[in-house]
Parts: C-alpha cells; structure tokens; sequence
C-alpha cells in the first residue's frame, strides 16, 4: 500500500503484463471480481494513549467496505476523496485485524445505474464496461479511445492512524487575492463536548527570511477559520509562469499552540485572473489567463493518465514528464476531466517548474445522475480537493468537466434534453460549482470544456447563466476543440479559430522501442490484427493511414 489489484497479481506472478497483446481482454475477470485486502498490525502505545484515533484512507479506488476486527466500521464510493473513521472504541491494545473488501467497478456501476429511474449515456469502447458515470471513479478505466479497460480497484493512496485528545489541525489553504491578501481557512476536529480556546498564528518564509507574521487572538475554535493577512510583497516575490518572470516560492505555516501542532505548505504569491471582455469591432469576449496582470498566451497540451495504473508511475517519471513539456517550451498544461487530479509530487514539480495548470474535475463525456446522495458525494470531493490543491501557484484555473455541457446537448433527444438539462443544472451548478464558489471563492472556475462560456458569472451575488447553443461551440466564446481527420495536417488554412483552443491534434502511434515492448514484429503493420486491436478510436487506423499519405505520400505502412 498504495498499491492496486492488477499490480498486486502481477508481481506475485498471478497475472502476466497487461499491456502485452490482447491481457486488456484476457484480464477482464479482474475487473469483474471483488477483492479482499487483510492485514493484521498492533498499534503503539503512542497511538492508543490519545483519547481519539482515527483511521486514515488518503484515497480508495474506489467502492469498498472496512471491517476492523470483524466489525464494520464504514464503505467508501469515492476515488477522489479522503476517507476517516473513528476506531476508537474497536482497536485492541495488541493484535488487530483490518480488512479491506474492494467491489468489482463493474458490478458497482451496473447496480447504480439498475436502481436509477432512467439510463444514462456514457462514452464507450469496443472493450470497455459501461455505467461508470454512476460512479465516482477515474471515467478512463472504463475504457478510452486512447486506452485500455481495466478497471482498477485498490487502496491507491496511503492508509495511517490518527490520535489526539483535544482536537487535530487537519487542513490549511491559501488563496491570493488582486491585492495580495492571503485567506488562509483552516479546518480542525475536536470532540464535541470539549470546547476549544486556541491562538492560531501565520508566518510565511521567502527561502530563509521571514516577511511576514501575522498573529489573531483567542479563536473560539468552533467552525472553520478565515484568515486574511496583507503582505508588503515585491515584486521580485511574485510567481510567475515560465518565460514571464521567476518562480519564487514561500514555506506556509500554520500552528495551533493548544495542540501543540502545526502544518506546512509550500506556496507561490501570484494572482490569476480568467479574462473575458469585450473585443472592439469583432464579435464575442476574449478568453485567456492573466497573471500578476500579465497576459498570457497559453502554450501546451493536455495530460491524460500517466499509466493505466498509476501505482507504477513513479514520482521521477511525474518530474521526467514536466521536464520534458519544458523543454517544448510549453508554459501551461491541461489536466483533462477522464482521469485523476494527481498527487501532490505533479503539483509542486510545476510551482518549480512556472508550469500553469488548467484542472478539470474529473467527469468526462458522459451524462451523469443528480440524485442527493450523488451531489452530496460530490461536493465533499470538490471541497477536499480544492482544499488540497488552492494554493499551488501552478493551478490557474478549474474547469467543471470536459465535454460535460456540450454531451448534455449531443447525448440528448427532444425528448430528453429537459431532463438532461435540469441533470447538469442540479450537479454542476447547485453542487459543484456552489461548493466552489464556498470553498475557493478567488479561483478562476469555468464551467465546462469546450463551452461558449457564460452570459453571466457573478460568484458575488450566487449568479451563473449559461450561453447554451445547440451544435458546434462558436469560438467567439469561450474555448474550442480542432480535430480534422480530413485535411493535410501541415496546411494551416483549415485550423479553427477560437479565443483558446483547448484541445487540437492527430493521432499517431508511440515509438517503435514502445510497441516492441508489449507486441512483436508480424503486429507491426497498420492493418494488423493486433493494431486493429488497440486502435479504439472509430476508423483511427484508415484516418493514420490517410494522414501518412497526405503528408509523406503514398508508401506502404
């Protein structure tokens, strides 16, 4: 642990190497089974000295059920959030036993969707599994045009024990303002029959030197706490993304002295603003990112899964990645809404990098239920997430999904567009986007991409109105996509035009040291059957074939 099932059977030799041939198809019964994780430990006299010890899931993936010493002690059906339960009163002083029972995404998703009063249309894929809308999961791991099926399952973060007596200082968050106040919430537990008197402090260190500490007086430590502290900041002491300025970072501190506790965050002092005004003499608002009152042009691509399973993707491969977007001389990245929103080691490998990110919540190209308990659901992941990531520098702005909008039209007849209207409005605007507006106020946030933007967006005064239009995204809002499968990739003339095109490219296939390493030589060919097998993208191989062919010439593939 962190760990995931299809790497457990691997290297127990269960399992051969997914990737190789056709084991996407030959290890569907992984994906079809549920799992059951033990372990027997006992905790240290430290741990069960305190009055209150909870036990700590950094992330599930993703519906499963806790038993500590054959005494159910909660489920999980998120993969995007933390997970806490109170084992008090269960754990032992000396052998303890925990288990873990991860469900099949399948059989999970298929159970959502049989007790919902109507279907839901998601993407889909030749070898895919269906109804993972229904769930709170990687949308990816069911199967994409550009990846494999395997629906993982597995204690994917972190698990640990938690005590103390009076109260724990769990979380802390930073926003930078236009005038470079910092809001710092802080969000503590504390039993509810002890009442809480702390003095909470604030200090923030450029490299060695401190610029500011700020001090409140006594808190009573009921709810969250907001802090805004103005610093003397200048100018040499803004972040700024690469080729704009330097990347100055600071070391954020929040003690609490009742609980003889503290937490730190590395932090960059930069204001980011989405902008979209009026253009004279053409049509439309512009659409771009500015920072410190900067404009900047946004160059770079879209970051997908790393790896199907992202227990194999290393924290110096994360590092390897950002370099090399570096080195194209990208200064921005999309995380895109099919797979996770990353670790904490991506994230502070692009504050150092001046990399910005464009993050989309991960719900992708699909419709999705609006029943309480799904929103609930998702506003507690859109709080722990914006919690965990406000504060980085390198994240410019949140996007609600990718293609959400846009589906709600397209996956839509006459007869449901309704329906599927009042769906989205209920999940993304009363759940996540108002969660958004509560948690990260300051954080640029737009709805959903590709989008004609919005005729109004007044967090202030709790207003959003979309600028729905049927078919194709203008491009005088918002931002596009370009995909033309039909022209010379080399002739220009045919781009689209748009304020940010937020996805464009062709397909093409990876390295040849790539492919020998999962196929063999008979395989290497654009109509073989192996290639057919990987190719999930409809007429993706006669579209490579037809690219080659206008751009090199006609020549055997």
């Amino acid at each position: 642990v962190p760990g995931q099932v299809h790497l457990d059977l691997l290297s127990h030799g269960v399992i051969a190497e997914p990737y190789i041939a056709d084991n996407d198809v030959q290890l569907v019964w992984v994906r079809n089974t549920s799992w059951l994780y033990t372990l027997t430990f006992a905790p240290s006299s430290k741990v069960l000295s305190h009055q209150v010890v909870e036990l700590c899931f950094e992330g599930i993936d993703t519906v499963a059920e806790m038993f500590l010493n054959d005494q159910k002690i909660g489920m999980t059906n998120n993969q995007f959030r933390r997970w806490t339960f109170n084992v008090t009163g269960s754990l032992r002083p000396t052998q303890n036993n925990l288990t873990v029972v991860l469900a099949s995404p399948v059989s999970s998703g298929a159970a959502e969707q049989a007790s919902y009063p109507y279907g839901l249309q998601a993407f889909a894929t030749p070898t895919g599994f269906a109804n993972i809308n229904f769930l709170r999961k990687r949308p990816s791991d069911a199967g994409w045009d550009w990846g494999p099926a395997f629906g993982t399952m597995g204690l994917w973060r972190s698990v640990k024990l938690r005590s103390y007596d009076i109260g724990a200082l769990n979380d802390f968050w930073l926003e930078v303002t236009s005038d470079v106040d910092i809001n710092m919430p802080q969000r503590a537990y504390w039993p509810p029959y002890r009442p809480l008197t702390v003095n909470n402090s604030l200090t923030l260190h450029y490299y060695a030197e401190v610029v500011c500490s700020h001090a409140k007086g006594a808190i009573d430590l009921q709810f969250d706490i907001d802090h805004t502290v103005t610093l003397p900041v200048r100018p040499e002491q803004l972040w700024f993304p690469r080729g704009y300025g330097a990347q100055p970072l600071f070391t954020a501190t929040a003690n609490c002295s009742a609980l003889s506790t503290s937490l730190s965050r590395t932090v960059g002092l930069r204001h980011v603003l989405l902008r979209r005004d009026a253009l004279p003499d053409v049509s439309g608002r512009s659409f771009y990112l500015e920072v410190n009152g900067v404009p900047v042009f946004g160059k770079g691509a879209s970051v997908v899964p790393f790896d199907a399973f992202d227990g194999r993707v290393s924290n110096a491969k994360l590092q390897q990645m950002l370099a090399s977007a570096v080195a194209a001389n990208f200064n921005m990245l999309r995380v895109w809404g099919g797979g996770d929103y990353l670790r904490d080691a991506f994230w502070a490998e692009a504050d150092r990098l001046g990399l910005l990110v464009w993050l989309d919540f991960q719900f992708a190209t699909a419709l999705y239920p609006r029943n309480d308990a799904f929103v609930a659901n998702v506003v507690q992941e859109v709080r722990h997430q914006a919690r965990r990531l406000t504060g980085h520098p390198s994240l410019a702005m949140w996007c609600g999904s990718n293609e959400g909008l846009i589906d709600t039209l397209r996956m839509s007849t006459n007869e449901t567009l309704q329906q599927a209207t009042a769906d989205y409005v209920a999940l993304f605007d009363e759940g996540q986007r108002r969660e958004m507006w509560a948690t990260a106020p300051h954080a640029p946030f737009f709805a959903s991409s590709p989008s004609n933007d919005a005729l109004i967006d007044d967090p202030a005064r709790g207003l959003y109105l979309h600028r729905w239009v049927p078919g194709d995204m203008s491009g005088d809002f918002g931002d596009i996509r370009h995909y033309d499968y039909d022209h010379d990739v080399t002739l220009t003339a045919y781009y689209a035009r748009g304020r940010f095109v937020s996805e464009y490219g062709w397909q093409s296939y990876p390295s040849l040291r790539t492919l020998a390493a999962v196929t063999q030589p008979k395989d290497w060919s654009n109509d073989s059957p192996a290639m057919a097998h990987r190719q999930h993208h409809p007429n993706g191989n006669v579209q490579l074939a037809e690219q080659a062919r206008l751009v090199v010439g006609a020549r055997q593939l």
